[in-house]
């Protein structure tokens, strides 16, 4: 699947990452900009530079068919499915 961000202003594309897991969703930018996460269907939370797209990081999920939710105010980052949520302290993976 693919992971795209383009720049609001005129369109034009800054990166894009192809990779080979499959089923990318809600992807979700950190609360200071400068990361993107992103949940895979086998249930990984991806942690990407979003000033470039560098994968920085792959945590394994609860379970297939994730969502994922960062809270701006404090940085945690959830990922959960119907069966299981799983927390993460979102600070370190914003260094």
């Amino acid at each position: 699947s693919t992971l795209a961000v383009w720049r609001v202003a005129d369109g034009s594309l800054i990166w894009q990452v192809t990779g080979p897991r499959l089923g990318l969703q809600s992807p979700t930018f950190s609360s200071d900009g400068t990361r993107l996460f992103a949940a895979s269907q086998d249930g990984a939370l991806l942690v990407f530079d979003a000033t470039n797209g560098e994968r920085l990081l792959a945590l394994p999920g609860p379970s297939p068919q994730p969502a994922i939710c960062v809270s701006a105010r404090d940085g945690l980052v959830v990922v959960g499915t119907s069966r299981a949520l799983r927390f993460w302290d979102g600070a370190p993976l914003n260094r």
